[in-house]
């Protein structure tokens, strides 16, 4: 489970929360990286090297804001990925689209999918040493639209499906990738949503900046995946 609305503060800030963190099981994510694994100057951008100088092993790539308002394409979104992996950092890849019809949701899934996971003359990308959160962009907090938020049943289709197009797109094993959802996940639906086996986690994007509301979100992944 990962919270993306907290989870990129400034490296000074990332210091001193790893201090207070230390001995925990709860880790510090990135929302982004840069992707070149060097050194060099990127002014405005976290690189590999300074993720690796401050113990960070996970990152966000992708994220639809990242894909909107920035710009980013697949093939910067593959460089970002690769340079994790090759780096020892574990990548959240993050899909997501805006529609209901699923042929054309299935569309906009695959080709991001392919672009990233399916590419020809590159080095594939091994899905089992990354997580993919899957985010209707039409059910982000951020982003709401007047559709109700997804029920249990319908994120385990959407994961279900978002399963198939995976191995579709990159001929592999899913079954030791992770899958997250991402959309408005807060403590009403934690515990249904989390109850669903398609589902390994969340990327909790608003309800993460209320203390209370993201330890009921973890209450609710302790209770649905200890059995008790």
């Amino acid at each position: 489970m990962a919270s993306k609305a907290a989870a990129s503060p400034s490296p000074i800030a990332t210091v001193e929360v790893m201090n207070q963190l230390k001995g925990s099981t709860i880790q510090v994510i990135y929302q982004d990286v840069h992707w070149p694994a060097e050194s060099g100057s990127y002014i405005g951008t976290t690189s590999i090297k300074m993720l690796q100088e401050l113990g960070i092993t996970k990152s966000i790539v992708g994220h639809s804001e990242r894909r909107r308002f920035f710009c980013e394409d697949n093939d910067s979104i593959y460089r970002k990925l690769l340079a994790c992996l090759e780096s020892g950092i574990i990548p959240i890849l993050c899909i997501g689209d805006s529609e209901t019809d699923k042929q054309t949701r299935n569309k906009v899934l695959r080709e991001q999918l392919k672009g990233v996971l399916g590419r020809e003359l590159t080095p594939r990308v091994d899905i089992s040493r990354i997580a993919i959160a899957y985010e209707p962009i039409w059910a982000i907090s951020t982003w709401r639209d007047k559709r109700p938020l997804p029920t249990g049943q319908e994120v385990r289709d959407m994961l279900d499906n978002v399963r198939g197009l995976l191995e579709e797109v990159s001929d592999q094993d899913s079954s030791q990738c992770s899958l997250l959802f991402g959309g408005s996940v807060n403590p009403n639906n934690a515990l249904e949503y989390f109850s669903e086996p398609s589902v390994d986690g969340a990327l909790v994007g608003g309800a993460s900046l209320d203390a209370e509301s993201m330890a009921s979100i973890f209450e609710a992944g302790l209770q649905a995946w200890s059995g008790s």
